[in-house]
């Protein structure tokens, strides 16, 4: 999640991603979970979870922040935190 996104998937990894926003004007909350597991190794699980905020700036620019955690990254089995600042500006 450090690019913002889950990586790559393994052979027969599934993903189960679901979410949801509010706008409320110029300031937008969201939340995403994402669950995968792999069919060969039952055991195995990975669970990944977003929140963020946003604001509207003007009509072409917004400013986010993003705060997410991994709980197996790399396969690691250790739970790694993720928060960022992103600025959108439209041309």
């Amino acid at each position: 999640f450090t690019h913002g996104n889950a990586g790559y998937f393994d052979a027969n990894d599934q993903a189960m991603m679901f979410g949801g926003s509010y706008n409320m004007g110029d300031v937008t909350f969201g939340a995403a979970m994402t669950t995968v597991d792999n069919e060969d190794y039952p055991d195995w699980e990975r669970n990944i979870m977003e929140i963020n905020v946003d604001y509207s700036l003007g009509s072409n620019s917004s400013l986010g922040l993003k705060y997410a955690t991994d709980d197996n990254r790399m396969n690691a089995g250790v739970e790694e935190t993720y928060m960022w600042l992103t600025l959108n500006v439209g041309l």
